[in-house]
């Protein structure tokens, strides 16, 4: 990578882990009785509005009643029955393995007493409440109106990924209906979004919007118009805080039931229309936290989560077993399914591994006659290219994020790193009323993973979605960040660029052929561009009072993930350890979900000089915000961990320096300041911890990783 550059960070990640209590509304909760925080009184939680049973069951059979729940088979909500048809006047129905799933929604008064109830003979394994707890990985922020710092954020990540266009594309590539691979974008916006403008959209839109527009400039390098076509999208987003009923324009949350409708939807859209004969890429840019419910089987035994299709568990809630139903289903039809690894929302070392279902890369492809057996006749799969060999097939593959050093993004969680590694550090591609924000986070590694991966697939035709992959993962830069996600997870992770991607299907299809982008790499001239606007804001920015603060410094190893790290953790003096941090369950609460504020706090968190600059998201429109218990965490160049707590700040309208060097802390026996940790070569990267009050008027935390020199 050439030239390091200065970039404005942003606010990051969509989860929120909190208590579920008066906050919410009644409908958004289903917890079991609990002891009262202070009385010890019970409390009783309402019951969800929304479960998802697992029945044994032919494909032709209804879902069982039950009393004052609707009823209906999980995968054939919305359009999908409208796709599907109809058969000699009867419905078509789905392979069993998926008509097994139903939905029961709650059409009684006021609230259900109750989950829905079912007698022995309904042959009912299991019933579990569709909680919301799938969100997007990644948050992103519009910036000023400066069309020289938007261009030069877009060249930036464009460079950093090697796809910026080069020579031209051979026009004859995405010409065609038929043949060229499509990518289904699983997130936030609907297929009826698919022109919808991506600046200034509605909040709840942006996230999948910016993820297809990210996934359209990085397949279609000169914005070829039959190019940027082959994608659409599938909404997996459709509630909000106020109401358990799919919302018609969608919403910000989504359940695991939703979120395998929506595959389910993509995967029938794909088989009914002209793009039948094409391969399909799903992106998934979303996760959830394994807590609440991933594996599929025991360690050691990852071949046998095949079972789960044959013999339903009693062990794994529905709602896992239905997610994983329709990805195998997928594999099984040689569909390409990426995921985000995901990004962490506190503590550096708080949250360990990647997030659901990335880590299902742990398990194997399903064998084609197994496939058969389990769903059918199925269509013949491409007929693969005898000099690709895919390694180790998995259900699906997992992408993680770097920025532009080569270095894991701030944002990354411990112990997470899949084997590919793509650019992820404040993304802007498009134009006009395709410009997005500027976003860091694994859903940008993983819509630019589906952009190259459908390129390729497009260019080599013949290759089985396992084959391209493979070459991906060949043509990719090795680096010296350690494997957690995958099969046998062991060696380093690479680094994938469009240009060496495109390399190599070029070289194993033994011709020559006009590579369409640049190698990758950053000018030095961008990164110049990119910092300007940085010192313009710093110079015109007020100072926070400079009264010095000396922090308290206590040295202590700590588990990070899998590992042993040292930390050193400065508070104010008289500060009991660990209460200003946010994120503890006396704070947040835990393991239950509700919406944070929708639109960050702090897009734009550089440090430069010593000082760092905090604003608002410029679509903010609620008055000043106090950013409470701030923490800036820093991992310093020698890999240790310095986690510094700083004074609360309240941002209005104008931006707000905060002086790191008034924060006086010794690290290492050394007597330094914030502002020398943040100086120039002495930390490898940096993030802004914070709590603010969200919209419901209860805690909110937020990450936003900060941009250092």
């Amino acid at each position: 990578m050439s030239a390091s550059r200065s970039i404005l960070p942003l606010t990051a990640l969509g989860l929120l882990l909190t208590a579920c209590p008066e906050t919410l509304p009644q409908i958004a909760c289903d917890l079991p009785t609990t002891k009262g925080p202070t009385t010890g009184s019970p409390t009783t939680r309402p019951v969800h509005h929304r479960h998802v049973a697992l029945v044994d069951k032919g494909a032709d059979d209804a879902c069982p009643a039950s009393t004052g729940w609707n009823a209906s088979p999980l995968y054939r909500a919305g359009e999908v029955q409208k796709l599907l048809g109809k058969d000699n006047d009867k419905d078509k129905t789905l392979p069993k393995a998926l008509e097994r799933f139903c939905l029961y929604t709650w059409s009684g008064g006021g609230s259900p007493s109750s989950p829905p109830i079912f007698t022995p003979a309904d042959n009912v394994v299991r019933v579990d409440a569709d909680l919301e707890i799938v969100v997007p990985q990644l948050s992103g922020a519009r910036l000023a109106d400066d069309p020289g710092l938007q261009s030069a954020l877009r060249e930036a990540f464009l460079g950093a990924l090697g796809a910026l266009p080069d020579a031209p594309m051979d026009p004859s590539l995405h010409a065609s209906v038929e043949g060229p691979a499509r990518i289904a974008v699983i997130d936030t916006a609907d297929f009826a979004d698919a022109g919808a403008a991506t600046s200034g959209a509605a909040s709840h839109l942006r996230h999948g919007l910016a993820v297809a527009e990210i996934a359209r400039e990085v397949r279609c390098p000169k914005g070829q118009a039959d190019c940027r076509e082959k994608l659409f999208h599938a909404q997996a987003f459709p509630y909000t805080a106020a109401s358990p009923l799919p919302q018609a324009g969608g919403g910000q949350l989504g359940s695991l039931g939703s979120l395998a409708q929506a595959i389910g939807e993509a995967l029938v859209r794909w088989q009914s229309g002209d793009m039948r004969t094409s391969p399909l890429v799903l992106n998934l840019s979303l996760g959830w936290d394994p807590r609440f419910g991933a594996d599929l089987t025991a360690p050691g035994q990852e071949t046998k989560h095949v079972n789960l299709l044959t013999s339903p568990s009693a062990s794994v809630p529905a709602t896992v077993q239905a997610v994983h139903a329709i990805l195998a289903y997928a594999s099984c039809l040689d569909v390409l399914t990426i995921a985000a690894s995901g990004n962490r929302s506190g503590d550096p070392c708080q949250e360990h591994g990647g997030l659901a279902p990335a880590i299902w890369e742990r398990y194997p492809a399903i064998d084609p006659a197994v496939c058969s057996t389990l769903f059918g006749t199925l269509p013949a799969p491409q007929a693969g290219d005898p000099n690709v060999v895919a390694q180790s097939p998995s259900l699906l593959y997992a992408a993680g994020g770097v920025d532009e050093r080569g270095a894991p993004i701030a944002l990354t969680r411990a112990e997470s790193l899949p084997r590919r590694l793509l650019p992820a550090d404040h993304a802007l591609v498009g134009d006009g009323p395709t410009q997005t924000g500027s976003w860091t986070g694994t859903s940008v590694a993983a819509a630019s993973l589906s952009a190259i991966s459908a390129l390729l697939w497009t260019k080599h035709r013949a290759l089985q979605s396992h084959q391209v992959m493979a070459l991906v993962e060949q043509s990719g830069a090795a680096t010296s960040h350690p494997v957690a996600i995958g099969r046998s997870p062991s060696g380093t992770a690479k680094q994938i660029s469009a240009h060496a991607a495109f390399d190599r299907v070029c070289a194993i299809q033994g011709g020559a052929c006009q590579n369409p982008f640049r190698p990758a790499g950053i000018s030095a001239a961008i990164a110049q561009r990119l910092d300007a606007p940085i010192l313009a804001a710093l110079a015109a920015a007020p100072d926070m009072p400079a009264q010095p603060v000396q922090l308290t410094c206590t040295k202590e190893q700590i588990t990070c993930g899998a590992a042993n790290q040292t930390q050193t953790r400065c508070e104010p003096a008289g500060a009991t350890q660990g209460a200003s941090v946010p994120g503890t369950a006396s704070t947040l609460g835990d393991p239950w979900v509700r919406p944070q504020p929708d639109i960050p706090i702090c897009p734009e968190c550089p440090v430069r000089g010593g000082k760092l600059l905090l604003s608002l998201n410029p679509d903010h429109t609620g008055g000043a915000v106090t950013i409470q218990d701030p923490i800036l965490d820093l991992t310093l160049a020698t890999g240790a961990l310095v986690r510094g707590t700083l004074s609360d700040v309240t941002i209005g309208s104008a931006e707000v320096e905060v002086d790191l060097s008034r924060y006086r802390v010794s690290v290492g026996g050394q007597i330094t300041t914030l502002a020398g940790l943040t100086a120039p070569g002495q930390s490898l990267s940096a993030s802004l911890t914070f709590t603010v009050s969200d919209a419901a008027g209860a805690p909110a935390q937020l990450v936003s990783t900060v941009s250092l020199p």
